[in-house]
């Protein structure tokens, strides 16, 4: 069944003589309705209404390999109807569409008897231009010279075609499409956008693959082609997966060279599809110098439940020592899991883990830039639980941290919490009239055990690592409410309690004979409980300046939040609660206060009773300021998002009653640049021993001391004129250096290394660079004072990064800093980058520190053809000094 769609500006002219029905373009008789004819075979029906013209096989001479969908059409010039050879031809910008196909033409042919198509493209004399054929199949748009092609068996020859798939270019001399395969001759696939590409890989013969969702290239004997010269370098043959689905096989391995290992073999192996959800690679590497290693990286996903990943890098160092270098041989591992949960697949529970378990030389041999600057790693597993229509909720983990430096770590397992969240227990369930005081009487509840220990690695499964293990159950029981005086102030009591259980605690006796302290560790249930009650009360009050009008500044408004509080904690320190006892420690009989449960996880009650009136102020200042952009329009400039000042009197204590004075705050002076800063202002004056004395700083007429203090602020310049070059490079998303690539397999499509996933925090810029920049740099500075009485020290930090677009295709890169303390510059590092379109070339350099390297690049920037790359670099690992 064909069906029509043209403009009502037509005319029939029926010929009966040579049977042939020729439609032209008119715009005088539009009165036709209908046109009959003795030829009873077909029937000719046009409606002016709806634009539409069937035309369908009659019942009697239907053939079998007839078409029983409706055909679509359209076309801007001719249509001729030869009834006689049942031929349709259609003239300028003919397209047609047939099930999921559509074809785009200016020539076009349709044999509607044996439902062949012939369509070819036209020269355009105006644009000076081949105008091609577009044929779509299956979602994918061929770019042709001309083809024949049968609707009902789906096959045909194509002539001149390309089409992409992905981020691959398709090019063929001819091409035979049967069924869901295409056999091409003289074939060309690359992944250069462009109608003559700047490079390729021909071959004689290829094959295009496309069974149901799986899509591959083969191709037979072929070279590369770079700037329409061949080189002398012949692939036997060679397969492309184009990965709509995942696929197994083999990771091609990379060759190389490092000073300290030697040349290596390595990141080669196997990728595997375990099933739908789950996949796998195992790579390995060797070196001449006796090192190796293997690693397995893995993922999984079921999509609306949890997705992750996990990996273990298991490595043996052999680093004999030099001149330069110490020996580092041993073995270095890694361990990484990240998990998350899709918080909709199981409502009221959620697991997730963040695991960065790592030995202290592994970064040093084996990991990224960013596993080096970290001096530590830190991971944990955590597991939630919450009960709907109740307060209870459920929650365990798993933390472990280590510190590179010392190779010391600790361990919190297990740990687990349960919590009621706030319950107002004399609140009524139906309520009548203001509620009550009482009724705002709420309290919350939690418990919580831990075990941790800490130890160091050398130790670790080990007896040894328990030696420093600490434990205990802590409860907390808080009681609140609420009420406002005089509808304006609200009042807030509270009382606090507190209490830690603990399986062990220790006992100090002075031994004579030896003339030292004897510790014992006594096992056994005990319970340290404390309280404390407060009360606050705070408002907030609004301040409005305003200016005359047509003045610049219209206003400036303030919001204050005074806050007043009282709390009261008794002494804990007595003989009647038993938390602390006294020892001797020398034979002059000199006598130190101790607490038996010091030792314990959430430590013990403090001494001495507390009685502090605390005073805090909250300043919020915003100015309303005329809008240049719009004439009638005024915006808001935050003058001090917040500025906070804060301190409180003891008046429990019998000295030093005074607090030391804290004010904080942040302000933005305009768009983008964030300034934050704090402070401590000690009140009392200091003895030349560095010691606080009970005497204020003003009797000696001194303002008092600033103990500490912190002071930072970054901004970001960034050009507002971009290049417009349209092969700039200026879209950072087109074609990118696919560094978090899929696990993949099959041929040329190798799993990148931890080295090549994890690039260089200092060099990635050069795998993104955004050419349509001209210019942004990035300045952060940080500034610390500590003054503890007997010494200051003063901290200084400012870091640089930013980029420069030379020309439209040029670009270098930086990033540096310096400490101001040590006096040294931060890592460094400068990268050159040239887009060569479908191609980039990088240089990468960090002239100096542990990390001083070098590395020259000209890659492919698609991730299909990944390792068509010439690297040349230096190693980092070839660096570590004494």
């Amino acid at each position: 069944m064909f069906e029509r769609n043209f403009n009502d500006s037509n005319i029939f002219d029926r010929n009966l003589n040579d049977s042939t029905l020729t439609i032209q373009d008119s715009a005088k008789e539009k009165n036709i309705t209908s046109i009959d004819t003795t030829d009873n075979s077909n029937i000719i029906e046009r409606n002016f209404n709806d634009s539409t013209q069937i035309i369908k096989d009659s019942a009697k001479e239907k053939k079998d390999n007839s078409i029983d969908e409706i055909i679509e059409s359209s076309n801007k010039d001719s249509l001729i109807l030869d009834l006689k050879s049942n031929k349709l031809h259609l003239f300028k910008e003919a397209e047609i569409k047939y099930l999921n196909n559509t074809m785009k033409a200016d020539i076009m042919e349709i044999d509607t008897e044996n439902n062949n198509i012939f369509a070819k493209g036209s020269f355009d004399s105006i644009e000076n231009k081949y105008r091609k054929t577009i044929f779509v199949d299956q979602n994918i748009e061929y770019n042709l010279d001309s083809i024949h092609y049968n609707l009902k068996t789906e096959k045909g020859k194509i002539y001149g075609v390309s089409f992409e798939d992905q981020e691959g270019f398709v090019h063929g001399e001819t091409i035979k499409k049967v069924d869901e395969t295409m056999n091409i001759k003289n074939g060309k696939y690359t992944t250069c956008d462009l109608e003559h590409p700047h490079f390729y890989l021909a071959s004689t013969k290829a094959q295009y693959i496309n069974d149901k969702g799986t899509k591959k290239i083969v191709i037979g004997p072929s070279y590369f082609v770079l700037e329409d010269v061949p080189i002398p370098l012949v692939i036997p043959f060679g397969f492309f997966p184009l990965m709509t689905d995942r696929t197994s096989g083999l990771i091609i391995p990379t060759l190389g060279e490092e000073n300290l290992k030697g040349f290596y073999l390595r990141d080669g192996g196997y990728y595997q599809v375990i099933n739908d959800y789950w996949d796998a690679a195992l790579t390995g590497g060797i070196y001449t110098l006796g090192s190796w290693n293997v690693r397995l990286d893995s993922r999984y996903s079921v999509r609306y439940k949890f997705s992750g990943n996990v990996s273990f890098d298991y490595a043996n160092d052999k680093i004999e020592a030099t001149e330069n270098a110490q020996e580092m041989s041993g073995v270095n591992y890694s361990v990484r899991w990240s998990h998350s949960q899709d918080p909709k697949s199981n409502p009221g529970s959620t697991l997730s883990a963040e695991v960065n378990f790592q030995s202290s030389g592994y970064s040093k041999l084996n990991g990224s830039l960013d596993d080096y600057v970290n001096a530590q790693t830190n991971s944990s597993i955590s597991y939630s639980k919450t009960w709907t229509g109740t307060p209870f909720s459920f929650n365990t983990s798993i933390r472990q941290d280590m510190n590179k430096q010392d190779s010391s770590m600790s361990l919190s397992f297990p740990s687990f919490s349960f919590s009621v969240s706030k319950v107002y227990p004399f609140k009524r369930k139906n309520a009548i009239g203001e509620q009550k005081w009482y009724e705002k009487i709420g309290f919350t509840y939690n418990t919580t055990f831990s075990n941790s220990m800490k130890f160091n690695e050398t130790d670790l499964f080990k007896s040894e690592m328990l030696n420093d293990m600490k434990n205990g159950m802590q409860h907390k029981l808080p009681i609140e409410t609420s009420f406002d005086l005089f509808d304006f102030i609200i009042i807030t009591p509270s009382v606090n309690y507190e209490e830690s259980w603990y399986f062990e605690k220790i006992d100090r006796e002075w031994d004579p004979t030896t003339n030292t302290v004897v510790t014992d560790t006594i096992g056994g249930f005990n319970r340290v409980y404390e309280y404390n009650a407060s009360v606050s009360a705070g408002t907030t009050l609004y301040g409005m300046f305003n200016f005359k009008k047509g003045s610049k500044v219209q206003a400036i408004r303030h919001m204050m939040t005074p806050s007043l509080s009282f709390s009261y904690s008794p002494d804990f320190s007595g003989p009647n609660y038993g938390y602390y006892k006294t020892v001797q420690t020398d034979a002059n009989g000199t006598l130190q206060t101790y607490s038996p449960f010091e030792t314990g996880i959430y430590g013990v009650p403090g001494r001495g009773e507390s009685a502090n009136l605390g005073l805090s102020i909250g300043n919020n200042i915003e100015m309303k300021v005329r809008n240049d952009s719009d004439s009638t329009g005024f915006k808001k400039i935050a003058i001090f998002k917040s500025l906070s000042i804060s301190t409180a009197y003891n008046f429990a204590a019998d000295s030093l009653q005074v607090q030391p004075v804290s004010i904080a705050g942040n302000t933005t002076l305009f768009k983008g640049l964030d300034i934050n800063f704090s402070a401590q202002w000690d009140l009392y004056k200091y003895d030349q021993n560095g010691i606080r004395t009970n005497d204020f700083a003003w009797t000696n007429g001194s303002g008092g001391r600033i103990t500490n203090a912190q002071f930072s602020f970054g901004y970001s310049f960034r050009s507002v004129i971009g290049y417009s070059d349209g092969n700039s490079g200026a879209d950072p998303n087109k074609n990118p250096v696919n560094t978090n690539a899929p696990l993949q397999g099959s041929g040329l499509m190798g799993q990148q290394s931890n080295t090549q996933q994890q690039a260089l925090i200092a060099m990635s810029r050069t795998q993104y660079y955004n050419f349509s920049i001209p210019w942004d740099l990035s300045f952060n500075y940080s500034f610390r004072y500590q003054n503890t009485g007997k010494f200051s020290k003063v901290n200084q930090n400012v870091t640089l990064n930013g980029g420069l677009s030379l020309t439209p295709k040029w670009a270098v890169t930086f990033s540096s800093g310096f400490d101001f303390a040590s006096m040294e510059v931060n890592p460094t590092s400068i990268g050159i980058i040239r887009d060569l379109h479908c191609w980039q070339m990088s240089f990468s350099w960090i002239p100096f520190g542990f990390r001083q390297s070098w590395s020259f690049n000209i890659n492919v920037k698609s991730s299909v053809l990944q390792d068509l790359k010439l690297k040349k670099s230096s190693s980092l690992y070839d660096n570590y000094y004494d």
